[in-house]
């Protein structure tokens, strides 16, 4: 079956699954490191600000898992505080933060990989105890994926014209 015919899902997810960490160029292993440091330190600048305060505490009440009571293996670690919660709360809450002051990452201003990726790629690496390599792998899959979708599906004329943003 070409290319062409088989659905774009089978073909990104054939990619992903068969991405290496040992094939990747070393400026794309420099990029994602790039990336992850820009996402964290962005996040940290905005741990203080209102929204992303309510998003942790919007975690915390949900969850009510406190520091000790996520097993080993199951939470990740909210930036800065420290708290242990699911990875979907971390990721969530520190996603806001990145995501609060407008200082996230942009490709050709079409969507913003870095808000959802980094956040969650990170949660999810300390919670299942994965590697660097692994986490920085997965991390140029997903940006990989986001952009090309963003590249050829969004609008780029209502996203002008509405000023509309997303993040994804």
């Amino acid at each position: 079956m070409s290319t062409a015919s088989r659905p774009l899902a089978v073909q990104l997810g054939e990619f992903v699954a068969g991405l290496r960490f040992e094939n990747l160029p070393p400026a794309v292993v420099d990029k994602a490191k790039a990336v992850v440091n820009h996402a964290v330190t962005v996040g940290m600048a905005g741990f203080g600000t209102e929204r992303a305060g309510a998003a942790r505490q919007a975690v915390l009440s949900q969850e009510r898992l406190g520091t000790r009571r996520v097993g080993a293996g199951q939470g990740a670690t909210l930036w800065v505080e420290g708290t242990r919660v699911t990875r979907v709360g971390a990721g969530f809450a520190n996603g806001v933060a990145v995501a609060v002051n407008n200082q996230c990452d942009s490709y050709h201003m079409l969507t913003h990989p870095g808000v959802l990726i980094v956040p969650a790629g990170l949660a999810t690496a300390e919670g299942e105890g994965r590697t660097g390599r692994e986490l920085l792998t997965a991390l140029v899959a997903g940006y990989e994926v986001q952009c090309r979708c963003a590249r050829d599906f969004i609008c780029v004329v209502t996203f002008c014209t509405r000023r509309w943003r997303w993040s994804g």
